[in-house]
């Protein structure tokens, strides 16, 4: 009776161990992907903001993540995403700074009970940051 009871703690405490070193890791790399973001330059497409995050979402394989899309201001958009693959999503992410110009402007990502799995939300935006 003892047997369950301690294989499940140790599979809690491994999990638990896995996501403290994912979030480490995530706090890493924000700087980066933050500063990575900021240095967009412009869009290298025709699409707008909308087909653009359906269509590479869709070919980064988290399309099926995206729950919600709504603007954000004149150039931006929020979305949600649940149970997205974290490695996909940051690939993504960099991507469509890096391809199209597209900021990142605000995220929240939190781990799902599984594994590698995560929801966020993000506000993205393209062309020219609003004047402060």
């Amino acid at each position: 009776m003892v047997l369950p009871v301690t294989s499940a703690a140790r599979h809690r405490e491994a999990r638990i161990a896995q996501k403290t070193s994912d979030l480490a890791w995530m706090r890493q790399v924000a700087p980066q992907v933050m500063a990575a973001a900021a240095a967009g330059n412009g869009m290298a497409s025709d699409e707008s903001l909308v087909v653009l995050v359906d269509r590479t979402a869709r070919e980064s394989g988290i399309g099926s993540s995206i729950r919600d899309q709504s603007p954000a201001g004149q150039n931006g958009l929020q979305l949600r995403l649940e149970g997205a693959p974290f490695d996909a999503l940051v690939a993504w992410l960099a991507s469509l700074q890096q391809q199209y110009g597209v900021r990142v402007d605000a995220a929240i990502i939190g781990a799902t009970n599984a594994p590698g799995l995560v929801n966020a939300s993000l506000t993205l935006t393209h062309g020219q940051s609003p004047a402060s």
